[in-house]
């Protein structure tokens, strides 16, 4: 009897210290560590304004601007991913304007140039791409919108997609497919007991205000409502192939799926010879130009 009172006793102390792990985890994991900025518009032959924009909890976005050279036409917002800035994503602009677009290159929420926050999450990526969006499509030099985001801007891209019918296309680059089952490998969450590893989901689910079922791109790719095309390195070593081949799997009929071989997940120069094939997509989906005789894009399903 004694020893099941103290057992008994113990379970809200053992729980206490869970939900601390927990915690402490969570602020590890959901505050992104600074990375380089090594681009800029200048530097690029860029002609773009720097904009600064407010998030929908009062935080400041910085974002970079390039209009159309030939306004009013279709304009690309452009998002980073985890821990990285717009900075990193600068190189693809100039190649977006070449093709007929204006360009919106922007800093999530506590990333880059933006204001530092406590907390990121995959919906807040959505936030801040749904700012800049709105941003976009208050110029009178933006005819429409289309999106491009990498890695959590990718997942953060489709569930944008899936609510917005202004949002013309949407170009995933490197998108995981399920970020619980990505976490779970991690070696951090692989030696918490089972219980604890629940926890942390489940508290993760309260920090971001969402259930992984509403926003994990294996959930919401099907549902964009406009085309999509998925970009993959098949040598990416943080999300696998097989992440980019059951979110085609998933996805519409007539989704476009474009496997670059040797690709990697943050060497985006990379994927830049590949730029002709996505401004090819972008032109079809907004009427502007049918899909080049050079494509190589292969249709998922349908």
């Amino acid at each position: 009897m004694r020893r099941r009172a103290v057992a008994a006793a113990a379970v809200p102390a053992v729980l206490a210290i869970g939900a601390y792990q927990a915690d402490r985890y969570l602020r590890r994991k959901l505050a992104p560590a600074p990375r380089d900025m090594p681009h800029d518009p200048d530097a690029l032959g860029l002609p773009a304004e720097e904009i600064w924009l407010e998030s929908n909890v009062g935080t400041a976005l910085h974002a970079w601007f390039s209009p159309p050279e030939r306004p009013p036409a279709p304009t690309v917002v452009v998002l980073h991913g985890w821990g990285a800035n717009g900075s990193l994503m600068l190189p693809i602009a100039p190649l977006l304007r070449d093709a007929g677009f204006g360009v919106v290159v922007g800093d999530a929420r506590g990333h880059g140039f933006s204001e530092t926050v406590e907390q990121v999450s995959l919906p807040r990526f959505a936030d801040d791409l749904e700012t800049f969006l709105d941003f976009a499509a208050g110029r009178p030099e933006v005819a429409s919108c289309s999106t491009i985001g990498h890695s959590v801007g990718a997942g953060a891209a489709l569930l944008v997609a899936s609510r917005r019918p202004d949002v013309v296309a949407t170009v995933a680059v490197g998108s995981f497919a399920d970020p619980r089952e990505l976490m779970s490998q991690a070696p951090a969450m692989q030696r918490l007991p089972e219980p604890l590893r629940r926890g942390v989901f489940r508290r993760m689910e309260l920090a971001m205000d969402a259930r992984f079922e509403e926003v994990s791109p294996i959930f919401t790719v099907g549902d964009a409502l406009g085309p999509v095309m998925l970009v993959h390195g098949s040598d990416d070593p943080i999300i696998p192939r097989t992440d980019f081949d059951r979110l085609a799997e998933a996805a519409a009929p007539g989704t476009r799926a474009l496997l670059v071989e040797g690709g990697v997940h943050d060497r985006l120069d990379e994927y830049l010879p590949h730029v002709p094939d996505i401004t090819a997509f972008l032109a079809a989906a907004h009427g502007s130009a049918a899909p080049s005789e050079h494509l190589t894009l292969r249709s998922t399903r349908g």
